[in-house]
């Protein structure tokens, strides 16, 4: 928490790599912990390419969902870097 509050001096975001064993009382818990911190702090949510299905998608779209409910704001892209087959 105090290196969040420390971090959001600067510009900050907090990125989530979500695959298929990602549970959604941890996605949560991180949420509220965010919006305890600093609300204004914008959530990325990565699925993880190698891991990526339908259901990851699922997910992540309902994780989406838990930051509306917040009124936190999120995003999801994709992890560009394996695209380009960067390590």
């Amino acid at each position: 928490r105090r290196f969040l509050e420390i971090a959001s001096r600067k510009d900050v975001f907090v990125k989530m790599v979500i695959c298929k064993s990602t549970e959604t009382p941890d996605v949560a818990e991180a949420l509220d912990f965010i919006n305890d911190a600093n609300p204004a702090v914008p959530i990325v949510f990565q699925p993880d390419s190698v891991d990526f299905d339908e259901a990851v998608e699922i997910k992540i779209d309902y994780y989406k969902s838990l930051c509306d409910e917040r009124y936190l704001t999120c995003c999801a892209i994709p992890q560009i870097h394996k695209i380009a087959g960067i390590r």
